[in-house]
């Protein structure tokens, strides 16, 4: 059992954060999992949540379960391709079929990897050391714009910019068949689905709201099939957003071997590209735009309208 005293200087942390910061061997995220399963109490009482501040000479317990460990990810060399970069963040073009950082199934091979390698120390500026700098995340097969921090404290800055609201992402997307408007909004609760916890669904109850913009870039022939290439934004950024919202108006994106339907394909990952990123720096408060070069396997289609 470790036991903690809460300082002074402490008191009003979340009780996460406070014992990320007294056992830097255990990330952040690995911490909230043992709070969750009862590991942790609070002045003598089980706490399950995360969110609990602290009060000064407030006693923090934790036991670790003897058959827990954690493994942190590796550094990998792994080269990845550089968009922007200054002492706050970093801005990539990430690769399909590259995973964001570990998870179930998947302990290599990730940008969080490549980032180790290429950062001596990196994960030493983070709290979290199982995704340090990452703020946002792209699917496994989606390419295109990622912006990293460099330092816990750009981390903040900018995951509140993007609950706020305050970063633009703009998406290139191949789609099945024609759409009948040029451009649309959807909107509905995404969460869980209800069968396939792996997937996630158009929900009416305990889901998050979600809407998605798109506009006709062209529409062509594909496969000898009806085919649109769209520019699609996003107001929120739910799981699997931009996937289940065209596949419920039946146009899901090429590809999409999950939310796709019987469409076949001969499309190795879905045709989902982060095109473009605007966000507004956490330093020097300048709005900036960075844009992703199209791959190959989308660029080769020849559809009308595109510039990298």
């Amino acid at each position: 059992m470790l036991k903690f005293i809460v300082s002074n200087d402490d008191a009003g942390k979340r009780v996460d954060a406070f014992l990320a910061k007294n056992i830097p061997d255990h990330s952040r995220s690995t911490i909230q999992k043992l709070i969750k399963n009862g590991s942790v109490t609070y002045n003598g009482e089980i706490s399950l949540s995360p969110k609990i501040k602290v009060a000064t000479d407030a006693t923090v317990e934790l036991i670790i379960p003897e058959q827990f460990e954690e493994t942190l990810p590796q550094p990998e060399n792994i080269p990845f391709d550089i968009i922007y970069e200054d002492d706050e963040i970093l801005v990539i073009n990430k690769s399909p079929g590259v995973v964001v950082h570990p998870g179930a199934g998947t302990n290599s091979g990730t940008t969080v990897n490549a980032l180790l390698g290429k950062f001596a120390n990196f994960a030493d500026k983070f709290d979290d050391k199982s995704r340090p700098g990452i703020v946002h995340r792209l699917d496994k097969d989606t390419s295109g714009c990622m912006i990293i921090a460099k330092d816990q404290l750009n981390l903040d800055k900018l995951i509140s910019l993007f609950k706020r609201h305050k970063i633009t992402k703009t998406y290139l997307a191949i789609v099945a068949g024609h759409l009948k408007e040029p451009q649309d909004t959807i909107t509905g609760k995404i969460g869980r689905h209800p069968v396939n916890r792996k997937k996630m669904a158009m929900v009416s109850h305990r889901g998050k709201e979600a809407v998605t913009h798109y506009k006709l870039i062209d529409q062509f022939i594909l496969d000898n099939s009806p085919a649109s290439a769209l520019e699609i934004n996003l107001e929120t950024g739910r799981t699997h957003q931009i996937r289940v919202h065209m596949a419920s108006i039946h146009h899901p994106v090429l590809g999409d071997r999950t939310y796709g339907g019987q469409k076949k394909t001969s499309f190795p990952r879905q045709l989902l590209h982060a095109w473009k990123l605007t966000i507004i720096h956490p330093k020097t408060r300048e709005t900036m735009t960075f844009t992703a070069p199209i791959p190959k396997d989308i660029s080769k289609l020849n559809f009308a309208g595109v510039k990298s």
